[in-house]
C-alpha cells in the first residue's frame, strides 16, 4: 500500500499536482466498491456542480498498474471539474455533450503512463499498458470518424446501431 500511495503521489508531484492531490484527500476520499464483472477496473468520478464536491470511486479496487492508471485517469476528471467555473447547464454541455470531457483524463493517462516508463517503475507492463490505450484510442477515433460520416438523424436517434456491418459499409462508403 505504501509503494502504491508514493507511486501516485510521486506522479502527482511529477506535474506539480501533489498539492492538489493532498487538499483533495484532506476534503474527499477514493471509493471502493465491488463490480460484478471481473474484467476490468473501472473508475467513476462524481461532481455535484452546485456544491462542488468531488467523489471517486475505484471498482475492485486492488493495489496494481490498473489501478493506478485508473486513478490517473479519474483525477485527471478531478482536477478537470476542479478548473470548471461555469453553471449546472454549462457542466452538463461540457462533460456530457462533447468529447471535452475526456481530454484532461486522457492527457493524465498518458501522463502516468510515461512517469512509469521513464522512472522505471513497472516498466514492462507500464508499455504494455500503453499499447492496450493507443489501441483503444486508434479504435474510438476510427469509430468516431465512421459515426461522423453518418447522417445526423441516425446518429441522434441511435439508428446506426440496428445497422447490419454490409448496412454500415455502404452508407460510409
Amino acid at each position: 500500500k505504501s509503494d502504491f500511495d508514493d507511486i501516485f503521489f510521486q506522479f502527482m508531484k511529477s506535474i506539480n499536482l501533489d498539492s492538489f492531490l493532498e487538499d483533495y484527500l484532506k476534503k474527499s476520499n477514493i471509493y471502493s466498491y465491488k463490480l460484478s464483472d471481473d474484467n476490468h477496473t473501472l473508475g467513476m468520478t462524481l461532481y455535484n456542480p452546485i456544491n462542488r464536491d468531488v467523489d471517486v470511486l475505484i471498482g475492485d479496487f486492488i493495489l496494481d498498474i490498473q489501478a493506478l492508471f485508473t486513478l490517473a485517469h479519474e483525477f485527471g476528471h478531478v482536477y478537470d471539474m476542479s478548473l470548471f467555473e461555469g453553471n449546472t447547464e454549462e457542466y452538463n454541455r461540457y462533460f456530457y455533450q462533447s468529447f471535452y470531457g475526456e481530454v484532461v483524463s486522457k492527457l493524465f493517462e498518458r501522463l502516468f503512463l510515461s512517469y512509469m516508463i521513464n522512472n522505471n517503475i513497472l516498466k514492462e507492463e507500464a508499455q504494455d499498458k500503453l499499447m492496450e490505450v493507443d489501441d483503444n484510442n486508434h479504435d474510438y477515433l476510427l469509430a468516431s470518424y465512421i459515426l461522423s460520416l453518418l447522417d445526423e438523424d441516425l446518429i441522434r436517434d441511435s439508428a446506426y446501431s440496428y445497422l447490419s456491418e454490409e448496412e454500415l459499409i455502404e452508407m460510409v462508403n
